[in-house]
Formats: C-alpha cells, sequence, structure tokens
C-alpha cells in the first residue's frame, strides 16, 4: 500500500512538471519575409527628332503642298510649322490644314521673308512680334519659336528675339528641298543617314520642295527604323538628348 501511494505521488509530480512544461510558450519562430520582387528595368530612352517645315510666302499657287499634309496625318507624325506672316494673310483658307494636324504646333517665319542682318532693329522686331500678332489670331498659343529666313542671323537678330520672348530655332539638317536637282532619292540621303538623337530637320511645305511629298514616306519610316521617334521642336527642346543647335 505504501509503495502504491509513492507511485502515485510520482506520477503526480510528473504531471504537474509536464502541465507546467506545457504552459511555458514556446519561442515563435519569425516567419521570413517574401522575396523581394525583381527590380523593374528603366524603360529604354528614345530620342527624339523634329521634323519642322518653314511655311514661306509664295504668291502663286495654292501655297500649300496637300499631299505632305496627308503623308503627316496618315503616319501620325507631329510637326512645327514656321509659318511666314505674309503667306498666312494670303492663304488664310489653308492654314487650318497645318494648325488642325494632331500634335502640331505653329512657330514664327518672319512677315516678309527677310534677310533679318541687314534691317535696322525696329524693322526686325516688327516683323516678329507682327508675325506672332497674326499667328495668335489663328491659334490660342504659338509656340514661342521663330526660325530665321535663309537660316541668317546675328547678335542684333538674336537680342531683339529674346527681347520678345521668342526663342531662335535653327536646324541641323537641311533637307535641301528646294534644289530642283535634288529628287526624292537624294532628299531620303540628305536626311536620314545623318539624324541623330535631337535632330531638327527642315524642308519646306509651300510647293517650294520639288520632290517633299514624294520622298516624305520613306524619310519617316527609316529615321523610325533606326530608333528615333518624331515630335515638335518642343519635343526634342525637352528631351534629355537635346544638345542645342
Amino acid at each position: 500500500m505504501r509503495k502504491r501511494i509513492v507511485r502515485l505521488a510520482v506520477l503526480a509530480a510528473a504531471g504537474l512538471w509536464f502541465f507546467r512544461l506545457a504552459s511555458v510558450p514556446l519561442p515563435l519562430t519569425p516567419t521570413p519575409p517574401p522575396p523581394a520582387a525583381p527590380p523593374v528595368p528603366p524603360k529604354p530612352h528614345v530620342p527624339v527628332v523634329a521634323l519642322t517645315f518653314d511655311v514661306c510666302p509664295r504668291h502663286a499657287g495654292p501655297g500649300i503642298d496637300t499631299a505632305i499634309v496627308r503623308i503627316l496625318r496618315d503616319s501620325l507624325v507631329p510637326a512645327t510649322f514656321f509659318v511666314s506672316g505674309d503667306w498666312l494673310l494670303k492663304h488664310a483658307a489653308a492654314f487650318p490644314l497645318l494648325s488642325s494636324l494632331p500634335g502640331s504646333e505653329i512657330a514664327n517665319h518672319t512677315m516678309t521673308h527677310p534677310h533679318l542682318p541687314l534691317l535696322s532693329p525696329d524693322s526686325i522686331r516688327w516683323e516678329l512680334a507682327e508675325t506672332q500678332r497674326l499667328l495668335s489670331q489663328h491659334v490660342p498659343h504659338p509656340a514661342p519659336y521663330f526660325r530665321p529666313p535663309f537660316g541668317e542671323t546675328d547678335p542684333m537678330v538674336d537680342s531683339v528675339a529674346a527681347s520678345l520672348g521668342i526663342r531662335m530655332i535653327m536646324f541641323d539638317i537641311a533637307s535641301g528641298d528646294p534644289d530642283p536637282t535634288f529628287d526624292a532619292a537624294r532628299l531620303h540621303r540628305s536626311v536620314v543617314p545623318r539624324v541623330r538623337p535631337g535632330s531638327i530637320v527642315v524642308m519646306h511645305i509651300n510647293g517650294g520642295g520639288r520632290h517633299t511629298a514624294e520622298a516624305l514616306p520613306s524619310i519617316i519610316r527609316d529615321i523610325r527604323r533606326r530608333g528615333f521617334i518624331l515630335g515638335t521642336v518642343s519635343d526634342v527642346l525637352s528631351d534629355s538628348s537635346y544638345v542645342g543647335k
């Protein structure tokens, strides 16, 4: 009997020890964090090239090559048009063909297309300010750019333009389209191989470019094949690859 009581006491003590052990909280094993998501690679930078068209005053013909307008629209290419004030006065009915092209912008090409460095400061100011005033009557916000006729400028021209808040925009690629000896194949060769990030190409849309419309589809296609986006002057100026022209 005594042995039985001792055995029961031992069992009871063992049960109490087990109960106390079971009631001690076990340390929690930390849950491993989920695997980190792979980093998202940055989108590759695609440099921008601007196709620009000078709209010089012409006294004969419709004033605009509608085939170029159609190609730009069908190819979804925005462009910058440098419009002469005299052209706008004579061809106001054709102007919406340019201003309505999606994404395109209208800029200043002076009133009378003069040799600006030969003019007085007041005459330069009138050429730019009067054109800007006319453009503002047809588009809410003309681009604050101008292109000097014949690409001619000097410090006085730059100073007058800056005082009007207008930035001069030149070009690094002259297509040569006013030259009657430039056929479509030669226009293509004068543009596409020379394009680089931030390039600004000058062509003409007022009929001065005899083969511009013929060459334009392949120029657009092959600039894109070289990996460039076609945009406006504003797109080029805002692009990190632009180094100034």
